[in-house]
């Protein structure tokens, strides 16, 4: 079997000895700075003037990623000619959580709530400096050609040390260096100016700027492809080929200032290591490559916390990809699962385009009514019509699902006093887990509502969960209150707040669970069964009822376009003006006004990137819900 052929690879010493370009010998980190930055930023010189000052005291050791996104990334020469922006930098951004320039996600290390990864341009050189004493256990090589505009990339990888994780991610990027144009506040990074004086053509008289490291182009998605052999002694060879346009927007490409930097990340956050080099113009290729690629890239089921019914068996459900330009046919792919010491192979009937993936579910089901606890699937491919073996099988672990009821410790007055939404209205005591799952209220889909909490000590988060599928888990997307703070900073007393919840107008119909839950002077956990130290589990019920037509405008009345745009949404009313409010995900009110009959723009431009609701009514008291999704 496939799976056998890939344990023997590991052991050749003739795979070892047939690498180039990385080493096998433990290195630390490299930094891997991807930098949020714009031409009208005043400051995003002197974050440049920063990381030249790291690269200078660590030769080598910080690789440098300057993306152009927000509302500072503007051409200001009217003759146009410097647009910077792409899509990967407005994905790297809206991932990073990057608010402002300048600002720079360094190995893409978590911060902050939320995912947040991008930090001030004043702790990059501490970070910097964190990152590279961490050793690392995996280290990589690359090296690029250039020929007649194909860009030919060779990625090296190997592991001295097992990964934590299963499955690792390879991420490539392609930058531009020498790209002379405008940049506000110039004066912070002289050595980047190349005018000697404001140039006439330029908006706001900007001297000429040189711009070093900007993305021009990423040789996969921003998260990177998957590596799914990460134990020790595993090497990785990787082959990249990229048709270079002569020009990216509005801005001409010189050959001879590309470089591509490679890096692996643990999932999508937590770079561990990487690796830069200039791309050599008229060199001859580094690599060739292959005419197939498909791999296993994902589990789908079972994963996760699995519901089991002792009378039913479960699903296994993969999901194959195809990274080649080849159509691989049917029936050329065989896929298997082990789970339980069970054994299951399957011929994959249907076809794979090229750039492609399907979600393939086994006929054959599997039973875990024995199981307890945690449990390993393991997933793999088998095909003629493949090159890299070493991303063919996967292995995760997933855990049977019992109902849990966290008791928290509420001695000290954390956890919930009150707590409002809808008819519930109840007061308790310090119950550490309350069950209240005999208090409901009807909700009406697509209507807000105000939830309210009140606590005996202060700097109190909360997170609030619907089970809408009613699998006695509460997943993170059905999370309808995010980690407010409550009174923070303040100690014992009694502090009561308050958020707007919308319910989704395509919630599922009747009962279910819904669970709060609180932490003191930390985020409440994705996981809904964590105990932390301080704060409070409660348990209520609701009932979702269908909202009532006669209560609903007509929304045919409604048009909002572009959804999702940067911040800037058309709006168009037919016949009457109507109020509107718009929420962010965690139910704050964020801007609110009135809208006349006609055209109307509204602006969200400084708001982070995501998801938002507006919420239209008129003076009849009627309304209707929209989403709109700021990227």
């Amino acid at each position: 079997m496939k799976h056998l052929y890939i344990f023997l690879l590991l052991l050749n010493p003739l795979v070892i000895l047939s690498q180039t370009i990385v080493s096998t010998s433990p290195e630390n980190k490299k930094a891997i700075v991807e930098e949020s930055t714009g031409i009208h930023c005043s400051y995003c010189p002197e974050g440049h003037s920063i990381l030249n000052n790291s690269s200078a005291q660590n030769p080598g050791q910080v690789l440098v990623v300057k993306y152009h996104e927000g509302g500072y990334a503007w051409d200001c020469d009217p003759n146009g000619g410097h647009d910077f922006q792409n899509q990967f930098a407005i994905d790297l951004g809206a991932q990073a959580n990057a608010s402002g320039q300048p600002v720079a996600s360094i190995n893409r290390t978590v911060f902050g709530a939320n995912g947040t990864t991008a930090i001030s341009r004043g702790a990059w050189a501490q970070e910097i400096n964190n990152i590279l004493q961490q050793p690392a256990y995996v280290n990589v090589g690359v090296e690029a050609s250039i020929n007649d505009n194909i860009l030919n990339v060779k990625v090296e990888a190997y592991y001295t040390d097992d990964s934590p994780v299963n499955t690792n991610r390879l991420i490539v990027a392609l930058t531009q260096d020498g790209t002379v144009g405008p940049q506000g506040g110039s004066q912070y990074n002289p050595d980047y100016i190349v005018s000697s004086a404001p140039n006439p053509n330029y908006q706001h008289g900007e001297y000429d700027y040189l711009h070093m490291d900007r993305l021009v182009y990423m040789l996969t998605d921003i998260n990177g492809e998957p590596l799914n052999n990460t134990s020790s002694g595993t090497f990785v060879e990787r082959c990249f080929s990229y048709t270079i346009p002569s020009i990216y927007n509005d801005v001409p490409v010189d050959l001879e200032q590309l470089k591509v930097t490679a890096y692996i990340s643990e999932t999508n956050n937590d770079i561990i290591n990487g690796a830069q080099a200039n791309a050599l113009l008229n060199e001859e290729n580094v690599c060739e490559v292959n005419q197939y690629e498909i791999f296993l890239s994902e589990i789908i089921n079972p994963s996760g916390v699995v519901p089991v019914d002792e009378d039913e068996t479960n699903e296994v459900s993969v999901v194959l990809t195809n990274l080649s330009n080849e159509l691989i046919p049917a029936n050329g792919v065989t896929v298997w699962y082990e789970i339980n010491n069970e054994y299951v192979s399957e011929l994959v009937p249907n076809s794979i385009n090229p750039g492609s993936s399907i979600t393939y579910t086994f006929s054959q089901n599997v039973d875990l009514s024995n199981l307890e606890g945690t449990f390993v699937v393991m997933a793999g491919i088998e095909s003629e019509y493949d090159t890299y073996i070493d991303n063919n099988s996967i292995e995760i672990e997933a855990e049977i699902y019992s109902y849990c009821s966290p008791s928290l410790d509420c001695s000290y007055g954390d956890g919930f006093q009150n707590f409002t939404f809808a008819d519930i209205n109840n007061d308790s005591d310090c119950e550490g887990y309350g069950d209240f799952t005999n208090i409901s209220t009807d909700i009406v889909q697509g209507e807000s509502y105000q939830m309210s909490f009140t606590t005996g000590y202060g700097s109190q988060t909360f997170r609030v969960w619907i089970d809408y599928n009613d699998d006695l888990y509460y997943s993170l997307d059905e999370l309808i209150v995010d980690n407010p703070i409550l009174a923070n900073g303040q100690g014992p007393g009694t502090y009561t707040g308050s958020v707007d919840v919308i319910i989704p107008e395509d919630a599922l119909l009747g009962s279910h669970l819904i669970r709060i839950k609180s932490a003191y002077q930390e985020y409440v956990p994705d996981d809904p069964c964590a105990i932390t130290n301080y704060g409070e589990t409660e348990d209520y019920r609701v009932n979702i009822v269908e909202s009532l037509s006669l209560l609903e405008i007509d929304n045919s009345k409604i048009k909002i376009y572009p959804n999702p745009t940067e911040g800037i949404f058309n709006i168009s009313l037919t016949g009457e003006e109507l109020s509107y409010e718009i929420h962010n995900f965690i139910g704050q009110k964020i801007k609110f006004g009135v809208l006349n009959s006609g055209d109307n723009n509204l602006n969200i431009s400084n708001q982070s990137n995501g998801v938002y609701f507006i919420k239209f009514y008129n003076n009849q008291g009627k309304s209707t819900n929209y989403k709109l999704i700021k990227k």
